[in-house]
């Protein structure tokens, strides 16, 4: 998806990784091979990533609660297929989420014991695009 085309979100898949991954950490483990192997597929790339701080300690330090990447796709449903693929096989750890519209419904799939539970219902809203 071009920047000049408007923001689609059932284009538009939030990869949540219940992980303290410092960024370079993060690129490395999950955000470079997966943006490579979508776009060999021609199915998207990984347009974001960032970590969500905890609330501050008592010594005022923060931890990182959780990661995401954000990911422009092409094709929603193959880019789920290969992401879930990839995932497994990265080690992503346990209860990592992918999050995604399709027909207007907010979706989930969670890594549940290295098997996906596919097609959940989704509060969480992405914490920079609220979708």
């Amino acid at each position: 998806m071009s920047e000049e085309e408007a923001f689609d979100v059932e284009r538009f898949i939030y990869v949540k990784l219940p992980a303290s991954l410092q960024p370079l950490e993060r690129g490395e483990l999950f955000e470079d091979p997966i943006d490579d192997e979508l776009q060999a597929q021609g199915l998207g790339h990984v347009s974001g990533g960032g970590s969500l701080l905890a609330a501050p300690e008592p010594d005022g330090t923060r931890r990182i609660e959780f990661c995401g990447l954000d990911i422009e796709v092409e094709d929603r449903d193959k880019a789920l297929d290969l992401l879930r693929a990839a995932l497994v096989r990265l080690e992503a750890p346990e209860r990592t989420e992918l999050h995604y519209t399709a027909e207007g419904q907010r979706l989930l799939d969670q890594l549940v014991r290295g098997t996906w539970q596919v097609g959940l219902p989704r509060t969480f809203l992405h914490p920079g695009f609220d979708v």
